[in-house]
């Protein structure tokens, strides 16, 4: 899926609205007119985790006002080396040096602990169609491996998700490399499950997404999940947006990974299968232009899928479903879905589909071994260029708040457990007085004045 790289918008989008608010075509199930549940089935959908900066939404103030529990956080990349997992190939798993990496990294953090308090969980996913996927990054099983094992030592994590397509999808020895590791993998962490997102046609996979789940087999991983992208099928397919065809095209969808799935798990029944089936819409107006899934198409689907027993139903992708402010664009957005809606349509119809739900976290702390020391960065890193800037800020609460209510209190540091400065925040440093422009913690090296963080993070407003 097309991650937003440096849109920078879905804190912004969901604070305000947590505030306010594919062979055999399967034309002839009918799907329900009323809402239906699969007990078993997973509503997970994507967070595209490249669009949080200054701005920091709370999942788990979302899940009180939708109900939806679990969610995709999307995507891991190659970072800051030639191996080297990190968030969207620049947010490092361990403390960034960085003070707005690090302000993510904590909000990232903060936001999976506090969903789980309240009863929900995450799915965490690699690849996704932007930045350098980890695979290809990463030259031996090995090294590839302790990445991985690094992600779910962090974050305690059950449950992994691999979007690959584009380069990635036709690269045999990044996916027979991948597939080896995962293996490795499932081998030392019993219950981790292992879900594949791969590019679709309503007539099935294509070609290359059918070598990914063959190479899985071969190598013996045990896919929990493979998940059909029901979006941006491109030219030379029906996708006249009249009402109900894209919903009719992801049925198709995932009528024929059933179908194309079969013959691969021969040993496995009908329902079996269909618990093996994911399909992920892209909500609102897709890349193409005449793709358009509306919230008639969330609403067949969804009953068609819990008839069926698919297991998974996600969307891309959270930050999207809101209409965008002034109506329809005709053009797709990362932060709204360009079509008429209310808050959270689209997740509150699919969350009605399934009542089952991610694996809990261990209970016990993770003996796998720490993260592993990078292998060292080449003369230049592979990042997407940014294409918005922040133009909002941040509304969530901080642990702790940098300036108290009703006066300008001393800029304090305490790299133990620092405060965290919002942009508005006020304090005085060294006989000046400073107001705070860009989310920072108080640490010693980040005072106002220093070089680097003066005017970039405060700024003077006297002297």
């Amino acid at each position: 899926m097309r991650q937003s790289k440096y849109w920078y918008a879905i804190g912004g989008c969901l604070v305000v609205l947590a505030g306010a608010a594919s062979l055999i075509f399967a034309l002839y199930a009918k799907s329900p007119a009323h809402a239906a549940q699969n007990p078993t089935g997973v509503f997970a959908p994507y967070v595209d985790t490249s669009l949080y900066s200054t701005q920091i939404t709370s999942l788990a103030s979302v899940e009180q006002q939708t109900g939806v529990k679990n969610y995709t956080l999307a995507f891991m990349l190659n970072g800051g080396g030639t191996c080297n997992a990190e968030w969207n190939g620049d947010i490092s798993l361990n403390q960034p040096d960085d003070p707005t990496q690090k302000s993510i990294s904590v909000n990232i953090n903060s936001n999976i602990q506090d969903l789980r308090s309240s009863g929900g969980n995450v799915i965490i996913s690699f690849g996704g169609a932007n930045g350098t996927e980890l695979a290809q990054s990463c030259t031996d099983v090995n090294s590839l491996e302790q990445q991985y094992q690094a992600v779910i030592s962090k974050y305690q994590v059950t449950q992994l998700d691999f979007d690959v397509e584009n380069n990635a999808v036709t690269d045999q020895a990044s996916i027979d490399r991948r597939n080896q590791a995962l293996a490795a993998l499932q081998a030392q962490n019993k219950n981790l499950l292992i879900d594949y997102t791969l590019p679709v046609l309503p007539t099935g996979l294509t070609q290359d997404g059918l070598n990914v789940i063959q190479s899985a087999i071969k190598y013996n991983v045990n896919i929990n999940i493979v998940n059909g992208m029901a979006m941006d099928y491109g030219t030379g397919i029906d996708t006249n947006p009249s009402p109900g065809n894209m919903g009719n095209m992801a049925e198709q969808v995932g009528q024929s990974l059933h179908d194309r799935l079969q013959p691969l798990y021969s040993s496995k029944s009908s329902a079996q299968i269909w618990s093996m089936v994911g399909i992920t819409p892209m909500i609102g107006q897709n890349d193409n232009q005449q793709e358009i899934f509306t919230p008639q198409d969330a609403a067949a689907l969804e009953g068609w899928a819990a008839q069926q027993g698919v297991g998974l139903l996600s969307l891309w992708s959270m930050a999207r479903d809101v209409a965008c402010p002034g109506g329809a664009t005709g053009s797709a957005s990362p932060t709204c879905s360009s079509v008429a809606q209310q808050p959270f349509d689209y997740s509150k119809t699919f969350n009605q589909f399934a009542s089952g739900s991610i694996a809990p976290a261990p209970t016990s702390t993770s003996t796998s071994a720490p993260t592993p020391t990078p292998t060292p960065a080449p003369t230049t890193t592979p990042t997407s260029t940014p294409t918005t800037t922040p133009t909002t800020t941040p509304t969530s609460t901080p642990p702790v708040q940098g300036t108290p209510q009703g006066g300008i209190q001393a800029w304090k540091a305490d790299n133990s457990n620092p405060p965290l400065y919002n942009p508005g925040d006020e304090v005085t440093y060294n006989g000046n007085t400073y107001k705070c422009l860009r989310q920072i913690w108080g640490e010693t090296q980040w005072a106002p004045d220093a070089p680097g963080i003066a005017s970039n993070f405060w700024q003077q407003v006297n002297g």
